[in-house]
């Protein structure tokens, strides 16, 4: 019966021939679509992958930032305490000598051994290298720890000879026996890059240093201090502070550091200056929310370990910040 209806139907020409170009205007949309849609999705792929691409070239942290090539020490170190890390270094492990920075270690080897509240007589210093300006007078009665601090903000001479005398009063030898034990401590400590000669850090003579270390193990020395002994080196971020003599004699000490007002978060802070060592400075400071971080600078000038520190402290900054992005 189909067969028939078929059959007695006309063929109608026109419209199949109308059929035939809508199912080819279907099909050339289709394939342009199809066309289009792959290189729009190769067109997103090229620029992901370049996004990725200028991702991975452009690190978020940095070095950059620190100013390398203007410090003029010697020796650099920006050192991460809680994690342990250097962030920056210049000749980190170049031994050079370290002027009064040999104080951090005096300080450490006395209050190991003598009670910070002891009142303790200064002894007579025969001082021939600063009798020219003597800051204590023998027989003055002083607190220990006034008498550190004392010692370290005012980067004093007489200071660190009496600590010496009298940790060791009781032996034959009490400088050579004192300096011995400062070098064991180092060795104890891990910090064999130090070598100490005098408890002062004053040049023994035109050629030999009283103290040489790294910019690296200063940081580590004073990160040390910092974290177990915060009580020895808390005045070193003082401008001036006023110890007493003998419970009532107030002897102010100005800090040897004249930048302390511009660093953020200080924590410790020590100067040195000798002829042979040149400008040096070591010090803590928060970075953060217990984030404490070490700078040292060895071998730079009198004023430039300063300008040399302030850059550091301020390039640590911008380094962990873009750290955290």
């Amino acid at each position: 019966m189909a067969d028939e209806q078929i059959e007695k139907k006309p063929l109608n020409r026109e419209l199949l021939q109308t059929r035939l170009v809508l199912i080819a205007f279907i099909l050339v949309s289709l394939t342009s679509v199809i066309v289009l849609g792959l290189a729009n999705l190769n067109s997103g792929s090229l620029v992901a992958i370049k996004a990725k691409a200028n991702t991975a070239t452009s690190s978020p942290v940095q070095t950059a930032v620190f100013p390398h090539q203007v410090v003029l020490a010697q020796a650099v170190v920006v050192y991460d305490i809680n994690n342990q890390k250097v962030l920056f270094a210049k000749n980190a492990d170049t031994v050079l000598p370290l002027a009064s920075l040999t104080k951090l270690m005096t300080v450490l080897v006395t209050a190991e051994q003598i009670p910070l509240k002891t009142l303790v007589t200064i002894p007579d210093l025969n001082f021939n290298l600063e009798s020219f300006n003597p800051n204590l007078i023998a027989g003055e009665k002083w607190h220990l720890k006034d008498l550190i601090d004392f010692t370290l903000v005012s980067s004093s001479n007489d200071g660190a000879r009496a600590l010496a005398l009298v940790t060791m009063a009781k032996t034959q030898n009490p400088e050579i026996n004192f300096v011995t034990a400062m070098n064991n401590r180092r060795q104890s400590l891990g910090l064999t890059d130090l070598r100490f000669y005098n408890e002062t850090g004053l040049d023994e003579s035109p050629n030999l240093a009283g103290a040489y270390g790294s910019a690296l193990a200063i940081s580590k020395l004073n990160a040390y201090l910092v974290t177990k002994y915060p009580e020895l080196i808390e005045a070193t971020n003082k401008k001036l502070i006023y110890p007493k003599i003998s419970g009532y004699q107030i002897h102010p000490a100005l800090n040897t550091n004249p930048i302390i007002g511009n660093l953020p978060g200080l924590l410790s802070s020590k100067t040195g200056y000798t002829l042979l060592a040149g400008g040096n400075l070591s010090i803590v400071f928060q970075a953060g929310l217990n984030r404490p971080i070490a700078i040292t600078v060895l071998g730079s000038s009198l004023e430039g370990r300063f300008s040399d520190t302030e850059k550091l402290v301020w390039a640590t900054l911008d380094y962990l910040a873009q750290e955290e992005k």
